[in-house]
């Protein structure tokens, strides 16, 4: 059942990460059939809130700081 769980919230936190989905549709791709249940275990999980982890990993595209050092070498 632990293995479950770690897999689901590794799982959850990839899609997190790497796809737009809204949080209803990734509950439930996860296996959660409440929002709130799954808010709950990532939380356990994590430390934080799904969409808190989403907004501290979103993709980010290169930042014209890192732009300028790649083009000053």
């Amino acid at each position: 059942m632990e293995y479950l769980a770690r897999w689901r919230m590794t799982k959850a936190a990839q899609l997190l990460r790497e796809s737009d989905l809204p949080l209803s549709e990734l509950t439930t791709t996860i296996g959660y059939q409440s929002e709130a249940s799954f808010n709950r275990a990532f939380k356990r999980w994590g430390g934080r809130s799904p969409g808190t982890y989403r907004r501290e990993h979103q993709r980010r595209g290169p930042t014209a700081e890192s732009l300028g050092a790649a083009t000053s070498r």
